[in-house]
């Protein structure tokens, strides 16, 4: 650009989006200057730019950094003075993305501070949503640069405008990411965000994050936090919807504190709402400022996160297997917000049922954690499922072991912090009639604890039903039980003022009654006393009809003080139970616009039939007719003068007072109004039988439901057990059929082993016998051998001349009748014997189970026959072979043999002779 071309005469939208960087310098600063000098947000400066709103995403992302920041410093006077409103939607989407990326990414701090102050006033002028939801992105970017800056942003806008106007769920899960990124300036901010929602989350918030953190974060985390536990955040800048609405709130309470009258009570009230509303502009209202995080997170469906064989595994009979399911389903309950769109009726009935009836106190004891973890997660949707568990928790309270009862205790007051009072106090009474001593005494211990936290006071019903349950345990045998009770009609005493158990402490003794009062002076309530507040409820109608000035009698509101409070003297008389209230019934009906409505509900109630709710009208339009028609005879205490009033309250305790008016009823109206009363009276008796009656059938119908419980309980029981003996008897069939066929198999097996022994027994009989005929027969040879030589032996002396006359003879023999009838003879004997040798070996054969014994004594051997178990001789080779030990035998098998042999012998030498003799 040269330096002498002058730009001045372009237009101011032209020159803010030109090429050349001075003029849009020079452009952005003409444009600050018109904005802070301008006398109203309608002024054309300001229509031009929101008629071309575009023109601001240019000006974010300025290439120059010199111009960029001073096009932001435009940004801020834009929306700080302009009129903004009808574009701010679109201006916030179009401008604040690019802004982003180029401004919060930038070197310059004072580019950066520009850019965070353009995000505080796009909050302001509207919602932090959206704003937050657009910053949300760049946490996850690249560049650790924006990352910074972004959560940089974001610290500013907690700090700035709190947890309460700009939530922080969306941030909270992305925190430990930003604790994990390797850049140390994001991890630095990361802490600086940290530190600002601590301040309004407190512990809630370690809850949230310290799980992801790695312990060495968590412990530098919890010193930074230890240092600030204490601070109270407040709200710097608010919101233009909440600078409205303090503006109206400080308008409202100095309208009401300009028309208070002089008098004391009043006064005070218009100067504890003017401080108030005080506190609510400056951000000082602690109240106003705290945040729950209940509402700062998403809920989380644990149902799909439970097992799918929960029912089975709670019914195991291994207490080991139904531990880790409770700690499973404890585990997956431990979270602040569950979703209330699921049925918890099974889940909770599973866990009531293992509080009451699991014999083992650590399933116990994870039961009633997991209770006390669905009631917190639930809130005020768990009061449908409280009388599930309300009876179950108060019964276990038989248990000793401290830790189950402190566990049972908490589960019973997370129950009543999501529901209510009179959700659980019929449970609560009836198990004050329990038998076990502490069960009583922990649950009166839950009733106080109750009474201190209620904020709504008890109605008569269920004041009268603690209270006959209480009496009775005032006389209890055991003191500790008795002490507890006390402690409970104490703080119920408290909470309800004396007057309203009167009519139950007149029964009890002066010592027991002296405990109570005790109870009755420490005790510390949330909830306030009725008559304080029916003070309260009859004090509130005054001051309205004095500052609006509806009032008839001007006067009356000007007067002096001792008139006020002998006006508040004689309504507060009137207030008392005593004859004087009866006597002003009919006019009370009469001025519904000073007597507050009774908080009970037959005082509502009108006529029961539409005939009389048209005579009651009538009647009451007739009243009102003469009571605008009259002078000074009207129903309204501010128009009763002041010596009217003194004297009223003078006389009171003297004689009833007369009626300040006419009595405009006729008998026949009166009999009528007598018989409503008498009709209201019954109704009201009928009402509290069929509230006694409905309070025993539903403690009937209770003990029914638990008889119901335990008999299907017992049913599964027996089920289960009916089931295990027929799988038993199955198994013993089976078992048996198995060993039947065993059995079977093995007879086979048996019969097939005894064929084999049989024939392996024939086979060596059969090689036995072979071998000990083969023995006997080689034993004859030799012995055969041995005779033959001893007959050699025998005959040696002979002559060489009888030899060889032998010889001779047998050869010679051979061809003389004498030689052939010695053969003859010899060829006889060989036959016989061989007969003989025949019959033997037949004997033998038959005799073939005979065994050889040795006799060590005599050195013989002896064969013993398994038939008749005798020892017998052998006959035939026996005797040859020695075995018989008969002396006779021997001697004429001996005698056989030598015969034999000799013969034999003469033979050969005949034969041996006869040869000789035939040689030539």
């Amino acid at each position: 650009m040269s330096e002498d071309q002058d730009y001045s005469s372009l237009p101011l939208t032209e020159r803010a989006v030109h090429k050349v960087w001075k003029v849009r310098l020079g452009a952005y600063e003409e444009m600050i200057q018109l904005f802070e000098k301008s006398s109203s947000e309608n002024d054309e400066c300001f229509q031009v730019f929101i008629s071309n709103f575009e023109i601001f995403k240019k000006i974010v992302t300025d290439a120059n950094v010199v111009a960029q920041e001073t096009g932001l410093i435009a940004l801020v006077k834009f929306l700080k003075y302009g009129n903004t409103d009808r574009i701010i939607s679109k201006l916030r989407v179009s401008v604040i993305g690019p802004m982003c990326e180029k401004s919060l990414a930038s070197s310059r701090a004072g580019t950066r501070q520009n850019a965070v102050d353009a995000l505080m006033w796009f909050i302001e002028l509207d919602t932090a949503d959206p704003v937050i939801e657009q910053l949300i992105p760049y946490l996850s970017h690249k560049m650790p640069k924006l990352i910074s800056g972004c959560t940089m942003a974001l610290t500013e806008i907690i700090k700035n405008y709190g947890c309460k106007t700009c939530s922080p769920k969306p941030i909270l899960p992305l925190i430990p990411k930003l604790f994990g990124h390797a850049d140390k300036l994001v991890r630095q901010e990361a802490t600086n965000l940290s530190i600002e929602i601590y301040k309004w989350m407190g512990q809630f918030f370690e809850n949230c994050i310290f799980p992801d953190l790695k312990p060495v974060q968590q412990k530098d985390l919890t010193l930074i936090f230890e240092k600030i536990k204490d601070e109270k955040p407040q709200q710097i800048r608010f919101l233009r919807s909440q600078q409205r609405e303090a503006e109206a709130e400080a308008a409202a309470a100095a309208a009401a504190a300009s028309a208070t009258t002089t008098g004391e009570n009043n006064g005070n009230e218009g100067d504890v709402e003017m401080n108030d509303a005080d506190k609510f502009i400056n951000g000082k209202d602690d109240a106003n400022m705290a945040i729950d995080a209940y509402d700062m997170i998403g809920p989380v469906d644990v149902l799909s996160k439970l097992p799918s064989n929960i029912n089975d595994r709670i019914n195991s009979t291994k207490w080991k297997d139904r531990k880790e399911l409770l700690e499973e389903i404890q585990k997956d309950l431990n979270v602040m917000k569950m979703s209330p769109d699921g049925d918890y009726t099974d889940l909770l009935r599973m866990l009531a049922k293992c509080v009451l009836k699991d014999a083992n106190i650590q399933c116990v004891q994870l039961a009633a954690n997991s209770i006390e973890f669905t009631a917190k997660g639930l809130r005020n949707k768990f009061e449908r499922y409280v009388q599930i568990v309300i009876s179950s928790l108060l019964e276990r309270m038989k248990e000793k072991k401290l830790s189950v009862v402190e566990a049972l205790g908490n589960a019973l007051d997370a129950a009543f912090n999501s529901s209510s009072f009179t959700a659980i106090v019929e449970e609560i009474a009836f198990a004050m009639k329990h038998k076990t001593p502490n069960v009583k005494i922990e649950t009166c211990k839950f009733l106080t604890r109750c009474l201190k936290n209620t904020k709504f006071i008890p109605s008569s019903s269920e004041v009268e039903l603690i209270m006959n349950n209480g009496i009775k345990l005032l006389a209890d045998s055991q003191e500790p039980v008795r002490i507890a009770a006390s402690e409970a009609i104490g703080t119920l005493m408290k909470l309800t003022g004396e007057r309203e158990l009167n009519t139950y402490m007149d029964k009890v003794e002066e010592h027991r009654r002296s405990k109570v009062n005790e109870f009755f002076e420490k005790a510390e309530v949330i909830g306030k006393p009725q008559q304080q507040s029916q003070q309260k409820m009859t004090a509130r109608p005054r001051k309205p009809a004095i500052a609006n000035g509806t009032t008839s009698r001007p006067a009356a509101a000007s007067s002096s003080r001792p008139t006020a409070n002998s006006d508040s003297n004689v309504f507060q008389a009137s207030s008392r139970p005593s004859m004087l209230k009866k006597k002003l019934t009919a006019p009370k009906m009469q001025q519904p616009s000073l007597y507050p409505p009774s908080s009970t509900v037959p005082s509502k109630r009108g006529a029961t039939s539409p005939l009389k709710r048209q005579d009651e009208h009538s009647t009451q339009a007739q009243i009102s007719t003469r009571n605008i028609n009259g002078s000074r005879q009207t129903n309204s205490l501010t128009g009763r003068s002041l010596a009217s009033s003194t004297s009223s309250v003078l006389s009171q305790h003297q004689m009833p007072p007369a009626p300040r008016f006419e009595n405009p009823l006729s008998a026949a109206e009166k009999s009528e109004l007598e018989a409503l009363r008498a009709e209201k009276q019954l109704w009201l008796k009928e009402k509290e039988q069929y509230r006694w009656t409905q309070s025993d059938v539903e403690t009937t119908k209770q003990r029914l439901m638990q008889e119901i419980n335990s008999l299907q309980m017992r049913n599964d029981a027996l089920m289960e057990e009916h089931t295990k003996d027929n799988i038993t008897i199955k198994s013993r069939n089976t078992q048996l059929n198995r060993l039947q066929s065993d059995l079977e198999s093995a007879r086979q097996r048996i019969l097939h082993l005894e064929k084999e022994i049989e024939g392996l027994t024939n086979i060596k009989r059969e090689s036995s016998i072979n071998t000990f005929q083969s023995t006997r027969y080689t034993n004859y040879l030799s012995e055969s051998k041995q005779l033959q030589q001893h007959s050699y032996s025998e005959r040696a002396p002979f002559s060489p001349t009888q030899s060889r006359y032998l010889s001779s003879t047998t050869v010679s023999g051979a061809r003389s009748p004498y030689a052939e009838n010695a053969n003859k003879n010899i060829s006889s004997e060989l036959s016989s014997g061989v007969k003989r040798l025949s019959i033997e070996n037949k004997a033998d054969k038959e005799n073939a189970f005979a065994l050889p014994q040795l006799d060590y004594k005599t050195g013989q051997t002896t064969i013993i026959d398994s038939d008749s178990s005798k020892n017998n001789s052998s006959s035939g080779f026996g005797t040859a072979l020695g075995l018989d030990t008969d002396d006779e035998s021997w001697r004429r098998a001996s005698e056989v043999t030598s015969q034999l042999k000799a013969r034999i012998e003469k033979m050969k030498a005949r034969s041996r002779s006869n040869v000789s003799n035939f040689k030539p």
